[in-house]
């Protein structure tokens, strides 16, 4: 640049625009602006203006002294120390990230789910003034690669965690996506989610083939000791399916789980003990007649319910549930008469819980209470063959609930064992 040229542009620039100086210091005009594109443009007119009138300043010199003749100097481009107007570099005006899709990054971040053959990113850029260098991208991360070119592609590979797992846990892998200029650059992340996808089935119909045989061994092993044991087993289904999906709204990939059970019961029992002098009698001599203490024991439990991740804000979920355990101790009286056949009398407690639903994030839950049944009284009397039944419930201790915060099952972490 001509120095003289450039001293002239500065002065004329300024002397029309003096919101341009503050303070008595001026404010360089900025080369990659915006803002500052009319001023770039003035001051380059100023400076042509005074280049081509062949001006250079005049050194300073006493009055009788006579001023030689300006000599016209050729234009240089070699930067003169002290010149407002910048150098002209190379910009990054703007850059895309978008997956194969369609979804674009925002803030400077996609999530994909990559199929078999991987997810194919796009990389677009435009520039201002590009040098030599530039436009350049750049890929770090799982994968390195180097593209100089304003677009540009490469495959988010696809992956797979192989193993049973609470997938919602695993760690991403990460791409670093850099878009560069002289001025400055972006970096967008990409992530890339496992493509596993987990589906478990139990129905409680397949349990018949071996529930025949274990109610065989109930009935003619324990049946020697114990007092009509009766046992219940998977009557229900349960059907799970989880994976990683991408949500077709925004940049993001979410955990999807859909979740249903419905047992009931999941599983039951009742169990009685008879005991006493007249425990011991021979199976011919109870068909006439029977009386003898007993212990028993019964328990369950059942449960419907529904989780699903619909999105990466919505979640739905419901459940009913419940577990019990009860214990009696009683006496029990059977006579073969016309108009009483059974007398019986008992007290006794139980335990229950009484859970419902609750989700947070990507994991379902179950959110649950333990209740003390308090201690009850039953007395029964059937008549008539049991055809007629007199039957009364008092509770001797009111239930109450034993925990003071309400109980928390991370279900995620159950699968994952």
């Amino acid at each position: 640049m001509n120095s003289g040229s450039v001293s002239i542009a500065n002065k004329e620039f300024y002397k029309n625009h003096p919101e341009m100086v503050q303070n008595g210091k001026k404010i360089p005009i900025d080369a990659t602006s915006l803002e500052h594109e009319e001023y770039r443009q003035e001051w380059k007119k100023h400076y042509e203006s005074a280049n081509n009138s062949n001006v250079e300043p005049v050194p300073t010199a006493k009055k009788t002294q006579t001023t030689p003749k300006p000599k016209k100097k050729p234009v240089s481009n070699k930067a003169v120390k002290g010149a407002v107007l910048p150098c002209e570099q190379c910009k990054l005006v703007n850059s895309t990230v978008q997956c194969s899709h369609g979804r674009k990054a925002i803030h400077n971040m996609l999530e994909v789910v990559p199929s078999e053959t991987g997810d194919l990113i796009s990389l677009n850029s435009k520039y201002r003034n590009a040098c030599g260098k530039h436009p350049r991208w750049g890929v770090s991360g799982y994968t390195s690669s180097t593209y100089k070119s304003s677009s540009a592609k490469f495959n988010a590979m696809s992956w797979r965690v192989g193993k049973p797992t609470w997938l919602a846990s695993i760690v991403p892998h990460e791409y670093t996506i850099k878009a560069t200029s002289c001025s400055g650059g972006k970096t967008t992340i990409v992530r890339a989610y496992p493509s596993d996808k987990i589906s478990v089935k139990i129905d409680g119909k397949a349990w018949r083939t071996a529930k025949d045989k274990v109610e065989y061994i109930i009935d003619n092993v324990l049946g020697q000791y114990l007092k009509e044991p009766k046992f219940q087993f998977l009557e229900g289904t349960l059907n799970l399916t989880v994976g990683r999906e991408e949500y077709p709204k925004d940049n993001r990939a979410f955990y999807k789980y859909d979740a249903s059970v419905g047992f009931n019961p999941l599983l039951g029992a009742k169990i009685r003990i008879p005991f006493g002098p007249t425990a011991a009698l021979p199976n011919w001599m109870k068909e006439y007649g029977d009386f003898y203490l007993f212990a028993e024991f019964s328990g369950g439990v059942s449960i419907n319910g529904h989780w699903a991740k619909v999105s990466p804000d919505k979640s739905d979920a419901y459940i009913d549930a419940k577990g019990s355990i009860e214990g009696k101790i009683g006496a029990s009286l059977f006579l073969v008469n016309d108009s009483v056949l059974k007398v019986e009398a008992s007290g006794g407690t139980g335990i229950s819980i009484v859970a419902q639903a609750d989700s947070e994030g990507d994991k379902p839950a179950i959110v649950a209470d333990i209740l003390w049944e308090g201690i009850k009284g039953e007395a029964t009397i059937e008549v008539a063959w049991g055809i007629i039944e007199f039957k009364r419930e008092f509770n001797i201790v009111d239930p109450q609930t034993l925990n003071k915060s309400p109980l928390k099952l991370d279900l995620s972490t159950v699968l994952s064992n």
